[in-house]
């Protein structure tokens, strides 16, 4: 979670903006709204000087950009395409593995369609799509989600590979083990 972050910009020695930001404010908060940490600024002729503090207790990506405003739009529409595209077959795919699931009652395609949702629901939440769209008030859930989900994704894929390959009549040592592992990850979670 990040914690105080921001961004001041400097001209001639004297502040002319600033920005507050990060994952323990309210999305409505920020500046902007994007899912990153975005925000506007005019730059004008001369020598600007920007002050970028980043705090964070968890693991961070921090890519850093100066881009036109048109450069920001053309990149958000790829991005939106691209994750649109990204979402609408796993949507597609876990349409398709449940209808299988109500037509032949095989519990390994209804385990993939779980499998799945966490999937997906660990992408949004990871690229920041879940605290723009779905939980946009929740700080603090913003804050445990990729944890919970990294866990539930690992923990139904896990499953779902047990169900597929029938290892608990194939391999019953190794489904104890795995099964067991499974409730260690969730307890130290």
């Amino acid at each position: 979670m990040a914690g105080q972050n921001g961004y001041l910009f400097f001209q001639a020695n004297q502040l002319v903006n600033s920005y507050h930001v990060g994952d323990s404010l309210l999305f409505s908060e920020r500046p902007l709204n994007h899912r990153f940490f975005v925000t506007g600024h005019s730059f004008v002729y001369g020598e600007t000087t920007v002050l970028i503090r980043i705090e964070s207790a968890d693991a961070m990506i921090l890519p850093i950009y100066f881009m036109s405003a048109e450069k920001v739009m053309d990149r958000n529409m790829l991005q939106g395409y691209s994750y649109g595209l990204l979402y609408g077959v796993i949507l597609a795919l876990i349409a398709y593995n449940l209808m299988l699931y109500i037509g032949l009652k095989s519990s390994h395609h209804l385990c993939y369609s779980i499998y799945l949702i966490f999937f997906l629901l660990l992408n949004i939440s990871y690229t920041g799509h879940g605290y723009q769209w779905l939980w946009p008030e929740s700080p603090r859930w913003q804050q445990w989600s990729n944890p919970v989900l990294i866990v539930t994704c690992s923990v139904s894929g896990l499953i779902f590979a047990l169900r597929f390959l029938n290892i608990q009549n194939t391999f019953p040592r190794i489904h104890r083990m795995v099964i067991g592992s499974c409730f260690g990850f969730s307890a130290l979670l």
